[in-house]
């Protein structure tokens, strides 16, 4: 039971640290989503054109 609250608290604090990074870089995460999106376009492109 202590080490299932143990790794709920780390799942926590890993949760809460992650949380912090995105705010710091709220720009590098849209970043982030642009470029995948731009990927996923592009995949799905060439797989358009493939057939």
């Amino acid at each position: 039971m202590s080490f299932r609250k143990k790794s709920l608290d780390k799942a926590v604090d890993w949760l809460s640290k992650i949380g912090i990074l995105f705010m710091d870089l709220e720009t590098v995460a849209l970043l982030g989503g642009v470029l995948f999106a731009t990927i996923l376009s592009v995949i799905t492109l060439k797989h358009t054109d493939v057939r």
